[in-house]
Formats: structure tokens, C-alpha cells, sequence
């Protein structure tokens, strides 16, 4: 059976070659290495090339972002949209050139586009991996208006650039907020950690001890997802029983 199927793919592909004129030495591979040959070409030859191309494109992208970023720029070169200029912004973004992001973000951030909520959001996290915490707290407060930042990443934030200011009575009850049962659990292990630099032990261990508790009750893939964090806060209760 699988003679006879790796013969009819011999023939199909032959006649492909045939009709579409394609380079001669595709016969050659076919017939010397009959099912991958015709396998590589079914792929290579078959398949749609804006699909191909797409495919293609994706892959030099994730291996040189450099050339990703240089086609943004580019882009928005020849025309100068709000799109654009977001794109390009998530482009610095995606390889941690805060500076350039949030640059290319203000830029995005003028005129009718001023109170775009999202990219104020990612402003917001450049600023704050930038320890530039004044104008964090500044845009944080701003936000703080908007009914998605409440509970949000984006007010985590905020509370942290509040806390590395020192300004811990209105820090802790924001920071706060993310301490939900089964969730947040990056976001928790920092507030167990926060909960130390304010000298709350107490706090700080029962925390713990209820992340460890969820991790046992974990799908597998939330297990493997969340390994990292769940490894430091039992390294930290430890450290903490000790």
C-alpha cells in the first residue's frame, strides 16, 4: 500500500514539475529519495507562496530583530499613522529599548491620539524600567481615572514606582490589590517580597504560604508555567522559617 501511495506521489509531483515548468533537477530528487523528495517538494513548491513568504518572514524577524525594527522605522517613514507609530514603539519595545520606546510612544501619544489608553499603559512600564519612578507616579495617576486600570498590570505598576519613591502608606494598599486567591502570582511573590522591606514578616510568610498551597493545586501546564515563582517563593519561606 504505502509502495503504491509513495509511486502516486511520485507521479503527481512529476507532473507539477512538468505544468508548472519548474527547475529540472526537482525529477532527480524525486526519484532518489522518493517519499522525502516528494514530501520537500509538496511543501516547498505546492503550498501557497504568500504563505511561504509569510512563513519566511516571521522567522527572520524573531532571528534578527534588528532588520524587524529597520522595516518599522521604514514604515513609518512613508507614512506617518498613529498605527505606525504604535508598531514601531512595540517593535523597541519587544527588545527592551526602553528609551527608544518610549520616545517612539510620546510620538504616538500627540494630538487626537493623546488619551490612548493602551499605549499610556505601555509608556507607564517604560518609564518604570527606566527608573524614572516621578514620571511613572505622574502618568499613574493620570490613569488611574481610566475603569481597565483598576485590579490592571498597568496599576501594579503604578504602586511599585509609588513604593520606590518611599511612598509607602499609598503604595501598599494599590500593590495590594493584585492578592486574589489563584491568580497573580508573579505579582504576589513581589508583594511577599515588598511585604519584607517594610519589616511585615508576618505578612510576607502567610502570603507565601498560600501561593505554595495553590501551587499543589495547579493544572500541570500552570505547574510548568509558573515553576520559576513558585521555586523562589518556597526558597523565601525557607529562608523566612529558618
Amino acid at each position: 500500500m504505502l509502495y503504491y501511495l509513495i509511486i502516486g506521489l511520485q507521479i503527481y509531483c512529476a507532473y507539477h514539475i512538468y505544468k508548472t515548468q519548474n527547475q529540472p533537477y526537482w525529477y532527480l530528487v524525486i526519484l532518489l529519495v522518493p517519499l522525502l523528495g516528494s514530501a520537500i517538494y509538496l511543501f516547498t513548491q505546492t503550498t501557497k507562496r504568500s504563505t511561504v513568504t509569510t512563513l519566511t518572514k516571521e522567522l527572520q524577524d524573531s532571528f534578527q530583530p534588528s532588520k524587524k525594527i529597520e522595516k518599522l522605522e521604514k514604515q513609518l517613514a512613508f507614512a506617518d499613522t498613529f498605527q505606525n507609530r504604535i508598531l514601531l514603539a512595540e517593535g523597541y519595545l519587544s527588545v527592551n529599548a526602553f528609551a527608544k520606546a518610549e520616545q517612539a510612544y510620546l510620538h504616538a501619544l500627540e494630538g487626537s491620539h493623546a488619551s490612548d489608553y493602551d499605549a499610556q499603559c505601555k509608556l507607564l512600564w517604560c518609564y518604570f524600567k527606566q527608573d524614572k519612578f516621578e514620571n511613572a507616579v505622574a502618568l499613574g495617576e493620570k490613569l488611574a481615572e481610566a475603569p481597565n486600570f483598576e485590579k490592571s498590570h498597568s496599576q501594579f505598576i503604578y504602586g511599585l514606582s509609588l513604593a520606590k519613591l518611599d511612598q509607602h502608606q499609598k503604595a501598599l494598599p494599590i500593590l495590594q490589590k493584585v492578592d486574589q486567591r489563584y491568580s497573580n502570582y508573579k505579582e504576589r511573590l513581589q508583594l511577599a517580597q515588598y511585604y519584607l522591606t517594610l519589616e511585615r514578616k508576618e505578612d510576607a510568610l502567610t502570603l507565601l504560604t498560600e501561593l505554595l498551597t495553590e501551587a499543589a493545586n495547579m493544572t500541570p501546564a500552570n505547574k510548568k508555567k509558573y515553576r520559576a515563582t513558585m521555586a523562589e517563593a518556597e526558597r523565601l519561606q525557607a529562608s523566612l522559617s529558618a
